[in-house]
């Protein structure tokens, strides 16, 4: 007769079904939540940041103009036959350019940022695909082979019995 089996717990291959079905349960939660996260981040660095950018350059020639205009008012202007040396509104004028280069350049950046973003989320995506695949497809042979492994081991156990009890009545 082939050796016997060294199964401790039949019980703990029944209990262990449900914890792979959590298992599979919360690597799905997960995905779903890292695609939301990732559809958020593209949204952000597709509309919510170009457009918050877009609007700072806006601001920023309005700036610029409304800077111009006063130091080119100020600097018409004549006290006591002196002209004034408009240092106050030259600064100003420098300060809103500045604002208006930094608020394009982010702008630049935002959309740059876009372009390698989308990349990297193609290829995450390529990725998460994988992995549902892999677990779509690896789960249910997990549980068919637990409950293949069940009924082999009932199986196995009942002709155990079996023998032991024909062994008990032959004595």
């Amino acid at each position: 007769m082939s050796p016997r089996a060294n199964v401790r717990s039949l019980d703990a291959i029944r209990e262990f079904r449900p914890s792979v079905r959590r298992f599979e349960d919360d690597v799905m939660a997960a995905l779903s939540m890292l695609r939301t996260e990732l559809n958020r981040t593209m949204q952000w660095l597709d509309h919510d940041c170009p457009a918050h950018w877009k609007q700072q350059e806006r601001n920023g020639f309005d700036k610029v103009a409304e800077a111009r205009t006063t130091l080119t008012r100020k600097s018409m202007m004549t006290v006591a036959g002196h002209r004034s040396d408009c240092i106050d509104e030259k600064k100003a004028l420098a300060k809103a350019k500045q604002n208006l280069e930094f608020a394009q350049q982010k702008l630049q950046l935002c959309r740059q940022w876009s372009i390698k973003a989308h990349r990297a989320a193609d290829e995450y995506t390529a990725r998460i695909g994988r992995a549902e695949q892999s677990l779509n497809q690896g789960i249910p042979k997990l549980l068919a082979l637990l409950d293949r492994m069940v009924l082999a081991l009932e199986s196995y156990a009942s002709v155990e019995r079996a023998v032991r009890t024909d062994d008990f009545l032959s004595n």
